[in-house]
Order: C-alpha cells, then sequence, then structure tokens
C-alpha cells in the first residue's frame, strides 16, 4: 500500500503507518527513512540482490527487456512448477508442443526460421524457413542439400530430376512404345460431348496443350507425364500427357509437349503410349531386372542384425500332380523344350510328401545335404531320407570326381537296413562292406596276460597263458611292427560273427568266433569270444599273429590239428 505523506513545510519529519520515521530533505527534496527500517530487509531500486523470491498477485507482471540467468546456470521458464523453456549453455528446449503464430507478419516475411551451416548444395544461412503468403497460403521452405537418405527433397528437387523436364524430339523417339488403339481419324474441332468411336478427337492442331481423347475409355493403361506417339498418314507426331479422365466410355486426355509432324484432318492414326513405369499387380512383364535390397542395419553399415530379402511365392495346392509354385527359366532365342523350371509340391494329408523338382540336370559346384534337422524328404514306404533318387530308367545317380588314390569321389556314411546286402553294382556302407570282406590280417602283435600293461603292439587276454581258457582280446590299433591301422578301421572292421585266429607255432594257436565288439577304448578293440578250437599256450612277449574273417576256411589256424 502506498504511503501518503504530508506538506514537508508544516510536517517536515513524518512517522509512517508502517513505522518507519521519515525526513524531508531540503537539499534533495526528497523524504529520507531515519528509523524503524532495515537495509537487510528491502533491495534498492537502483539495483540490488534478494535472497528471497518475489511474487506477484492477480494480473500484475514483470516488465523487462532483458531475463539473465547472471552466472553459468541454466535458465528455466516454468509453468505452475513444471519447466516449459530450458535454456542452457549450448541448447534451448522447449518442453511441450509448440505453435508459433504469424501475427502481423507481412507478406514475404519469415515467420519462423532454422539457421545452420550449409555444405553439399545447401544454399543462404537458413536451413528451414516459414514464410507468410497471405492467400496462397504459408509455405516452408527447405534450403539444405539433397544428399542423404533422410533429407528432404523440395518440389524444385523433384521438377528437375525426374517427370516435368520437356523431351526433346529424340529422346520421344528413344522411348519404347506399344500399340493402344488403331486407325483412328483424326477430327479437329470444339470438345462436345463423345468423341465418337473410330475418331481422334483433339481441340487445336497447334503446339499448345491441348484436349484430346478417343473411344473406349481405356485411361487406366495413361499416367501423367507419360509419352504418348501417333503415327498417322504423313508422319509421327509425339506428346505427353498433362492430365488424364475418363466419362461417357471416352478416354479424356490433355496433352502437350508436342513434337514431330502435326496433325492434318481427316488422316488416319494410331495412338501408342510408353510402356508403364510400374508393373501390374494383377501380372504382367518387367523389362528390366528386378533387385530386392534389404541392407538396413546389416553388417557392411555398421549394424549387428541386418534383415532377411525374400521373394514368396504363394499359391493354394495341395497334392504331387500340380505345382503349388513354380519359377520358370527360358530364353527367348531357344529351341522349344528347352525352357527349365524349378517346382514345389506341398503334398497332401494322406501322402505327406513336400518336394522340389527340377526338369533339367543340376550341375553344382558342390552340393551338401544336412538333413539332422533340415531337408530330409518322404521317399518310398514309411521313412524319412536325406536324398533320394527315383528313375526307371540308368545311370539314377552318378558321380564323376578325381581319379587321385587321396581323393573320394563319392563317400556314404549311414547305416543298412539289414545284413542282407546284394547287388554286384550297388554301394555299400563301411558297416554292410566289411561283413563281406575276404581275409582280414592285422599283422604280429607281441601277447599280454591279463596282468601285464598293454599299449602300442599288443594284444591281451583275459587270462594267462592257456589259450583253452582265452574268452576275451584286447587289439590295439598298431601292430608290433609300427602298421597303425586306425581306431576308425577296426572299429568298421571288426563285428560279432567273424572269426579270430591267433598264431604262434603249429603247436600254439587259437580261434574263436567273435560275440561282442566293444570300441569304447581309444587305443583299439575288445572282443569277447567262443573258443572254436585252440592248442598250446601264449607266453609273455611272444609274437601272435592275429587274422580275422567271416569265413573261418580263409584262416591258417583252420588248416591245423588240435
Amino acid at each position: 500500500m502506498a504511503v501518503q505523506f504530508p506538506d514537508p513545510i508544516d510536517n517536515p519529519v513524518f512517522v509512517a503507518p508502517n513505522g518507519v520515521t521519515y525526513r524531508w530533505d531540503e537539499n534533495d527534496y526528497i523524504w529520507r527513512a531515519e528509523s524503524g527500517i532495515s537495509g537487510a530487509d528491502y533491495i534498492l531500486s537502483e539495483g540490488d540482490t534478494m535472497n528471497g523470491d518475489l511474487n506477484f498477485s492477480g494480473t500484475n507482471k514483470v516488465i523487462t527487456r532483458h531475463i539473465d540467468s547472471g552466472q553459468n546456470s541454466n535458465l528455466e521458464l516454468k509453468h505452475n512448477g513444471t519447466t516449459r523453456i530450458f535454456v542452457g549453455g549450448s541448447t534451448v528446449s522447449i518442453n511441450n508442443s509448440t505453435t508459433v503464430k504469424n501475427g502481423s507478419a507481412a507478406i514475404d516475411d519469415s515467420i519462423f526460421s532454422v539457421e545452420g551451416s550449409q555444405a553439399n548444395g545447401g544454399t543462404g544461412d537458413k536451413v528451414l524457413n516459414v514464410i507468410k503468403k497471405g492467400a496462397d497460403g504459408d509455405q516452408l521452405r527447405y534450403y539444405g542439400p539433397v544428399t542423404f537418405n533422410k533429407e528432404v527433397a523440395t518440389k524444385e528437387y523433384i521438377d528437375n530430376k525426374f517427370e516435368n523436364r520437356e523431351l526433346t524430339l529424340e529422346q520421344f523417339e528413344q522411348i519404347n512404345y506399344q500399340p493402344l488403339k488403331e486407325d483412328l481419324i483424326i477430327t479437329v474441332g470444339t470438345w462436345t460431348g463423345s468423341a465418337g468411336d473410330g475418331n481422334l478427337k483433339i481441340e487445336s492442331l497447334e503446339d499448345v496443350s491441348t484436349h484430346t481423347g478417343w473411344r473406349p475409355d481405356n485411361t487406366g493403361k495413361i499416367f501423367i507425364g507419360q509419352a504418348l506417339k501417333f503415327v498417322h498418314d504423313s508422319g509421327v507426331r509425339y506428346g505427353r500427357v498433362q492430365a488424364v479422365w475418363g466419362n461417357s466410355n471416352t478416354t479424356h486426355l490433355t496433352v502437350g509437349e508436342w513434337e514431330g509432324d502435326p496433325f492434318v484432318q481427316g488422316e488416319k492414326t494410331t495412338v501408342e503410349y510408353q510402356k508403364a513405369r510400374f508393373v501390374s499387380t494383377g501380372g504382367d512383364t518387367m523389362t528390366g531386372n528386378l533387385t530386392i535390397m534389404k541392407i538396413e542395419n546389416g553388417p557392411a553399415s555398421g549394424g549387428t542384425q541386418g534383415q532377411e530379402a525374400k521373394l514368396i511365392l504363394n499359391g493354394d495346392r495341395n497334392g504331387t500332380s500340380n505345382a503349388v509354385a513354380t519359377v520358370e527359366f527360358k530364353s527367348q532365342s531357344s529351341a522349344s523344350g528347352k525352357t527349365g523350371y524349378l517346382a514345389y509340391y506341398s503334398g497332401d494329408a494322406d501322402a505327406g510328401k513336400t518336394i522340389f523338382t527340377l526338369n533339367k540336370p543340376l550341375e553344382t559346384g558342390g552340393l551338401y545335404v544336412n538333413a539332422n534337422n533340415k531337408g530330409k524328404t518322404d521317399g518310398p514306404g514309411s521313412h524319412e531320407y536325406s536324398f533320394v533318387v527315383n528313375s526307371s530308367g540308368y545311370s539314377s545317380f552318378f558321380v564323376q570326381g578325381n581319379n587321385a588314390y587321396v581323393r573320394n569321389d563319392i563317400f556314404i556314411g549311414a547305416y543298412s537296413e539289414n545284413d542282407n546286402f546284394s547287388g554286384a553294382k550297388k554301394v555299400a556302407t563301411e558297416e554292410v562292406a566289411a561283413k563281406y570282406r575276404t581275409r582280414l590280417d592285422l599283422g604280429a602283435y607281441k601277447y599280454r596276460r591279463s596282468t601285464d600293461s598293454w599299449g602300442s603292439g599288443g594284444i591281451q587276454s583275459n587270462t594267462t597263458t592257456n589259450t583253452g581258457d582265452m574268452l576275451e582280446f584286447k587289439i590295439h590299433h598298431t601292430n608290433v611292427n609300427g602298421i597303425a591301422h586306425t581306431k576308425q578301421l577296426l572299429d568298421q572292421s571288426v563285428g560279432a560273427k567273424m572269426y579270430i585266429g591267433l598264431y604262434r607255432t603249429n603247436d600254439n594257436f587259437y580261434q574263436g568266433r567273435i560275440t561282442s565288439v566293444d570300441r569304447t577304448d581309444n587305443k583299439g578293440v575288445i572282443v569277447t569270444c567262443t573258443l572254436t578250437k585252440q592248442k598250446g599256450t601264449f607266453t609273455l612277449d611272444s609274437t601272435i599273429w592275429v587274422t580275422l574273417s567271416y569265413n573261418p576256411q580263409e584262416m591258417y589256424v583252420h588248416t591245423l590239428n588240435t
């Protein structure tokens, strides 16, 4: 509340209602406080510092020209305790939606702009600028470069880059056209109603944009910017579509940018149109390559995951008689019968077969089938097969490779269905083939009793020296002469039902039939046998010759008398 002071001539000393005593200063003509007030409780009007908040009630306001944080600290403008504008050392943040109104800005004045440095073709010191344009509507203009993927492309850039450049006669001639409407009679005149079937109606023969049309309505094949070719009796005329619409079963166009020979009233013409820039989803033909690129965030660009590119053929058909999806390969100049097909058959619930087929030979730089959890196919019977060759003729499966001893033309790692393997030209697994080998001589070994150590070059029994008590033998994969048969060879070659012959002399030998084979020891194999014939003893470190065969008559010990 303002203090009302008395006339200083009558009352040069005045005690105000707030308890402060004031004295009139005759030199400066002002009232000065003498008592009742502390300098720490008030701030000086000529400038001071407050330690508390300064609150204004009602609609009172602060009128000033500058607001400064006063030190290297942030400045915040708040609404009801929440920061809405944050002014930092290098950033200004507006923590809410922002509206910039043009107010009384004049036409072509800037309403809002963003300044920045320019490079790569950008112009001026502004990157963005909102300009007041009155009846034409305010405009947002971009002055930065159009170089990188996320930058703004302006209308000026699009116009210069693509459709709106006028074509020369030479450029029109280089375009690939296809027929649209044949034998139309050129009819010149003001457009009224339908063009009439068999007519090309054109409002002007001059080189200006003009209304053109014919019947029927086939505007679906025409787009703005498309080149048209009119082949008539006295020449060829080109133009570009500027507008297109259809009604009354009539094609309506505005065509301009005319080049070539002029139209002549009454002549016949054929309309040809530029092949579309896009292929139809209902079926069409491309004359260029189709490249599917999904490389964003891939390893080549420093990403960690990347994306999968897919070509999806989605049909709806069951069974194995007709393919559900097919890729066709053909040469335009090749004779009939040369077309290649990669077809997929989805099978059905009963047969359960899903297969790919090729109708031509396949040549690869190498083929690997991994059927542990993928690549299995349903073959004959109720089994799953990794690789099936089905042919009623000869040469169903042929492998050609290097003829050197150290190369394998074909390797099959599998299990035979049973022991009944026959046929001279068939391929057998190692396990099956081993059962049909002739005699396998492992060579000489040093005999070891059950209490002796067993190592390279040794064969150890389950007993001491009496051959009649021998039921088990440990055969090392390396014999006494250092010949290594490899653990794999012994595992695959030595099997149950084989005969084993151990020969020391004509009076000291052993023959038995193998009942089981233990292949768990990395040093060799352990065979359990039933005795068929024997004689004499094997002494420690005596030389024993080891022979195996499915045919006991192939072994020397079979000829010896007990």
